[in-house]
């Protein structure tokens, strides 16, 4: 699934690739039993050949505020460009 999360001061679709570890193969952050807790750090590629470091309490309070309490997302729309009525 992909999630919206901030680089360069706007939100960008992105999508978790991998987890981080350390060079002895332990996870780089900390395991929480609460989500919002939980400071495992994974790979986030941008699309664009970008890749970035996200904690997973990051990621995860990205996804939460995009989606409603049935798990369905939803998009906003900002601006209607170039309508006319005939």
């Amino acid at each position: 699934m992909n999630v919206l999360l901030p680089k360069d001061g706007e939100m960008k679709s992105a999508q978790t690739k991998k987890q981080k570890c350390k060079s002895d193969g332990t996870s780089l952050g900390e395991e929480n039993r609460n989500p919002f807790f939980d400071s495992r750090v994974y790979e986030v590629d941008f699309g664009d050949g970008s890749y970035y470091d996200y904690s997973a309490n990051v990621i995860l309070g990205n996804l939460y505020s995009q989606v409603d309490d049935y798990g369905r997302s939803t998009m906003l729309l900002v601006d209607i460009v170039g309508h006319r009525k005939k």
